[in-house]
């Protein structure tokens, strides 16, 4: 379950500050030379989450969903280029405009998948 499979929800769970939803993208993709593929494997990945978000299946399929705030987040391996978090800005600002909060997370030294275990599958 990484980034590159836009019909898994790699992990949800609950903010415990926050209390919203965090639909986690594991995002295990280098940011160098690859920036057009990698940005739109994270496309794909952000636009399978919107359509799980916007059907209301994930309240469907996770009960705990329902009347939260709602955050993608893609937690990543490697740190995004300049030119890559101009790509990660838009995509917040296009979120944004439906009422999700995107957010970026960089692990460096982590393992992508290190004791996580996925939790819902897309359709």
């Amino acid at each position: 379950m990484t980034i590159e499979d836009p019909t898994v929800v790699d992990y949800i769970g609950i903010d415990r500050e926050s209390r919203k939803v965090i639909l986690t993208i594991s995002d295990h993709l280098p940011w160098c030379d690859c920036i057009p593929e990698h940005t739109r494997a994270l496309e794909a990945k952000v636009s399978a989450y919107v359509e799980l978000i916007t059907s209301g299946r994930l309240v469907s399929a996770y009960p705990l969903a329902s009347g939260r705030d709602i955050e993608i987040r893609a937690v990543c391996l490697h740190r995004p280029t300049k030119e890559a978090e101009v790509e990660l800005a838009s995509t917040r600002e296009r979120l944004a405009e439906i009422g999700v909060h995107f957010g970026v997370k960089v692990l460096p030294g982590l393992g992508a998948h290190e004791g996580w275990s996925t939790l819902a599958r897309i359709g």
